[in-house]
């Protein structure tokens, strides 16, 4: 048993060393989170550092119940799982669009049973504003509605 009987200068400086070591940086996370569930071409996606980016701006959903992200271009299922474990609330609904990947390509999620449970893979051509509503609604339900200019914009692929 530890008794501490200190001045409010010292439990105060002591809370701040105790919250230093404590801290963790979110992109170093990030990055050791995607460095776990990314399979094929690691090395690759890794050096593309979005972690930063991501990492500055997800950092304050992180810890809600509630957050649903998309992900289009979900390819076989990689960064689906980083991001089943970067949102670690029960509640996070992590929904990826693939284009061409069949079940049998896509990776094993290694995010851990609670974390797989919260992917969703959704089949589509994001070039289809059709395909993309439905995305929406498959996330989203009657929660949120595509833009109307979704429904009325024409896709095209550049070049």
């Amino acid at each position: 048993r530890l008794v501490c009987a200190a001045s409010s200068q010292a439990s105060s400086m002591l809370a701040f060393i105790v919250s230093l070591v404590a801290y963790t940086d979110p992109a170093e996370e990030l990055y050791g989170i995607w460095e776990r569930n990314m399979g094929q071409n690691r090395e690759t996606k890794l050096q593309t550092q979005y972690h930063f980016a991501y990492a500055q701006h997800l950092a304050p959903y992180r810890t809600r119940n509630n957050v649903t992200l998309l992900e289009i271009g979900a390819n076989t299922g990689d960064s689906l799982y980083a991001w089943s474990e970067y949102f670690r609330e029960p509640g996070a609904t992590i929904w990826g669009m693939r284009y061409g990947v069949s079940d049998s390509r896509m990776k094993k999620c290694r995010a851990g049973a609670a974390n797989c449970a919260k992917v969703h893979i959704h089949d589509g051509d994001q070039s289809s504003a059709r395909d993309l509503q439905a995305l929406v609604a498959a996330a989203f339900g009657d929660a949120f509605k595509a833009p109307a200019t979704l429904a009325n914009h024409e896709w095209r692929r550049a070049g």
